[in-house]
């Protein structure tokens, strides 16, 4: 993540971050949770939770062992889509980004010291 971080140049750095963040006006005010750096890694954050558990990838389907049909005019349906979550074990089901936005985090277990 750091190579990523410190990679980003003043050339590129307006194309990235017109990709990631809504641009902004001259003169209007940021939160202060999405400027700089930190604010940046929470939207990498945010991205791959959704990259990796709400995105379908085709490379990654699975061939249904029998059709199933789609109850409409389409053909019947042969693929499983799966996300890299999916395909790792970690969930059974394509987040939304909802469950996602509201998934509550266990904290992690802090050193008997702390």
């Amino acid at each position: 993540m750091t190579s990523l971080l410190e990679s980003v140049t003043p050339e590129n750095q307006v194309t990235f971050e017109g990709f990631i963040s809504t641009p902004v006006e001259a003169g209007q005010s940021v939160p202060a949770d999405v400027e700089g750096e930190e604010g940046l890694r929470h939207q990498l954050a945010l991205y791959h939770c959704y990259y990796n558990f709400c995105l379908p990838h085709a490379s990654l389907r699975q061939l249904l062992p029998q059709s199933e049909p789609t109850h409409g005019s389409g053909s019947a349906k042969r693929w499983r889509l799966q996300t890299p979550a999916m395909a790792a074990g970690l969930t059974d089901h394509v987040w939304t980004l909802r469950e996602v936005l509201l998934f509550r985090v266990p904290p992690w277990p802090q050193p008997a010291g702390v």
